[in-house]
């Protein structure tokens, strides 16, 4: 989760002894119930959210995976760092054929090694990272809106729900989905805090509820034809 781009050591434990964490619970039950398609039209895709930045992505005849972590906790070891509070929207052994494994950058919440290991072992999917690689238009964008607290520490690093709801303008998505939230405790913000900001957020700038959406855990929005 660090970046030294603005931030130094002395700012993370100056954060540690300042810090007034809104707790989160120990442990959310999972509201959705998971129920992927077993087949789409052409033009159709299907839009699951595992938890905090994964998801299933599938086209008609492929299945995408975006950066997969199913760990207990997110950190560099399992003994320390922050523990999930909710189970994955889907079971590791439960998804469908993985394609193709989209990892977007390297904190511990996104990048989990023994996950993609996991994945190559029982899918052999092909891996794509996003350095360098350029986009046209972008349809349906999955933007971050938690982690974000304190802002005088995060903003180099996450956006915030108003932030997000910028990118999405700037963008110029036809749909923006808020992720990077409600799993792993990484900052001060509440569980639901980001979820609030969102809604505060698509208001001061006029975006439709419909165009900037936020799924329950394990639920699948389908799109198209």
């Amino acid at each position: 989760m660090w970046s030294t781009a603005g931030r130094s050591f002395g700012n993370f434990l100056r954060w540690q002894r300042t810090s007034r964490a809104i707790p989160w619970p120990k442990r959310v039950e999972n509201r959705a119930t998971p129920n992927l398609p077993t087949a789409l039209e052409t033009g159709e895709i299907a839009i699951m959210f595992i938890h905090q930045v994964t998801y299933v992505v599938q086209f008609r005849g492929l299945n995408v995976l975006t950066d997969p972590v199913y760990a207990e906790r997110v950190s560099p070891v399992q003994w320390s760092a922050p523990r999930r509070v909710r189970e994955p929207g889907l079971a590791f052994d439960a998804r469908p054929r993985v394609d193709t494994v989209l990892v977007s950058h390297s904190h511990y919440d996104q990048l989990d090694l023994h996950t993609l290991q996991r994945l190559e072992a029982a899918h052999r999917p092909l891996f794509l990272t996003g350095l360098g690689e350029r986009c046209g238009r972008v349809d349906v964008a999955m933007l971050p809106i938690g982690a974000y607290e304190p802002r005088w520490l995060m903003q180099d690093m996450h956006m915030n729900p108003d932030d997000a709801v910028r990118a999405h303008l700037d963008l110029e998505t036809v749909l923006s989905i808020g992720t990077h939230r409600g799993c792993f405790q990484l900052t001060d913000e509440g569980i639901d805090e980001p979820l609030r900001g969102l809604e505060v957020a698509r208001q001061r700038h006029g975006v439709a509820p419909h165009d900037f959406r936020a799924l329950e855990t394990g639920a699948t929005l389908r799109l198209g034809a």
